[in-house]
């Protein structure tokens, strides 16, 4: 695959475009604009795997002002500790501090505002400011420090999106499918597949089922805005480190999409989006593979040589039936036999596709597929 997609690439210069972009739209009161701006200038902004980027740490500080503004405090923070991280300049370093300091007041967190005020005086030296404004300065934040409430006050986790999504438990699990109620009853029939039937009678609102997706895919409507990961939305999403269209709605699912799929699909997943692919729940199969890595497939090879249509119904089987277990995906009725001719030689040209694109990747290692049969 030598198809390219620099419209979507990570560029300093574009970086920077949007984040002044956005300062105009700041300047002129206009946040919701300024916000998606200053959004776009992260997306854009080039970084590397440990967070550091000059246009990002800008871009981030840009945005936190914007956030402050509409009392997102807690987001405020966080792209302010993701900005100094990125190494925000220290001759403006200074603007952070106070802005921290003031998020953390809002907040109720006195002790830590005053710390940070503390660290805005010192920071002040490295401004590139004259004298008279860096005292001016200094005079302003003592008296932020002074008017501070002197009582005892909580403190907290300022971590942003960081909260996972709790998911509603079954109270009485299918002893051998634990996603299911053990009102369901799991069965296999020749021609229909496995289905549920009720053991017992159901209450009227009663939960029966409740399960995670074990592959699952962002729809490219609501890439950039939805979290690749866990698909909340987010005013302020973080930015991948090597593509512009995915985001993540904090650090804790953009470091577990970084240590399993992401990695290997942002290298051509920019060529896919600029292309377009009509049947978008073939990323579904294309995600199943990028989730594992190719030492899985290796080493689990001789699981997987033959299809199991009733995999955990069998009688001698006291394994529980786990969604997240690969088996469990790959023995889904497929209805191959249904297929036509053409579906079958479509769909294998696709399979090949993303084949090159694994390969485009690194996915294979060093030897790519040199000695494996496609």
């Amino acid at each position: 695959i030598n198809a390219e997609a620099p419209v979507l690439r990570k560029s300093g210069k574009r970086s920077s475009q949007l984040r002044e972009e956005g300062n105009k739209a700041y300047m002129g009161k206009r946040n919701e604009q300024a916000l998606k701006l200053y959004t776009d200038s992260v997306r854009f902004a080039p970084y590397t795997g440990e967070g550091k980027g000059e246009e990002l740490g800008l871009a981030l500080a840009n945005r936190s002002a914007v956030l402050a503004q509409v009392k997102e405090f807690r987001l405020a923070l966080q792209d302010i500790s993701l900005a100094f991280l990125a190494g925000y300049p220290l001759d403006l370093a200074y603007k952070l501090h106070e802005r921290k300091a003031k998020c953390l007041k809002e907040l109720g967190d006195c002790e830590n505002a005053e710390l940070s005020a503390k660290e805005c005086i010192e920071a002040i030296t490295e401004a590139k400011l004259d004298n008279e404004k860096k005292e001016k300065f200094r005079e302003n934040v003592k008296k932020f420090m002074n008017d501070l409430p002197k009582e005892p006050n909580a403190t907290g986790n300022y971590a942003g999106n960081e909260s996972s999504i709790l998911l509603p438990r079954i109270s009485t699990p299918n002893m051998q499918f634990p996603a299911f109620s053990d009102a369901i009853e799991l069965k296999y029939e020749g021609g229909r597949g496995r289905f549920g039937v009720a053991s017992r009678d159901i209450k009227l609102g009663e939960l029966i089922c409740v399960e995670k997706p074990p592959v699952f895919y962002l729809h490219e409507e609501t890439s950039g805005v939805n979290c690749s990961n866990c698909f909340r939305e987010s005013i302020a999403p973080l930015p991948s480190p090597t593509c512009t269209q995915t985001v993540f709605c904090s650090r804790v699912c953009q470091t577990e999409a970084m240590a399993t799929y992401h990695v290997v699909e942002s290298k051509f997943m920019d060529v896919l989006f600029q292309h377009g692919l009509k049947k978008k729940e073939w990323f579904l199969a294309l995600r199943a593979v990028t989730l594992k890595p190719l030492s899985f497939f290796l080493e689990n090879v001789d699981k997987y040589e033959s299809h199991n249509p009733d995999h955990g119904l069998e009688k001698t089987s006291m394994d529980l039936y786990k969604t997240e277990d690969f088996s469990s995906l790959y023995n889904l009725v497929g209805h191959h036999d249904m297929w036509e001719w053409p579906d079958h030689a479509y769909k294998a040209f696709f399979a090949l596709f993303f084949i090159r694109c694994l390969q485009k990747s690194g996915y294979f290692g060093p030897a790519q597929s040199r000695d494996c049969q496609l």
